[in-house]
């Protein structure tokens, strides 16, 4: 789902792409946390995720909802990893790592399920 230039490596330019799936957070049960000046947890649900080529990474609502849940502005860099020992068997298939360039702020996102994945150029 959204796949960065290669296995912990932040995305290289190229156009924004979409992904729709089951994705949660660091804390059980939910599935965005922003550690940093203060913590947001979003529980599992399907979601609408975007990776601008900026390295911008927003967390959407399935529901129709035009603002994002949750986000981490660019510069940013994503770090994708496999689930530890204690996430894999609650289905979690990838972990991604969001991290600020400029401050500690960083976002983790665990990923359950891609039900879409797709690129889109834009102008």
């Amino acid at each position: 789902m959204l796949r960065p230039a290669g296995p912990g490596v932040a995305p290289s330019p190229g156009p924004p792409q979409l992904g729709v799936g089951g994705c949660a957070s660091l804390l059980p049960p939910a599935p965005s946390t922003t550690p940093g000046r203060l913590d947001a947890h979003l529980p599992q649900a399907t979601r609408v995720l975007m990776l601008k080529a900026d390295g911008s990474v927003l967390i959407h609502s399935d529901g129709g909802s035009y603002k994002p849940l949750n986000w981490m502005s660019a510069p940013a860099r994503l770090a994708v990893t496999e689930p530890d020992e204690e996430s894999a068997p609650s289905g979690v298939r990838e972990v991604w790592e969001v991290s600020a360039v400029k401050t500690d702020d960083r976002l983790v996102i665990r990923i359950f399920e891609t039900i879409s994945d797709v690129s889109y150029e834009a102008g």
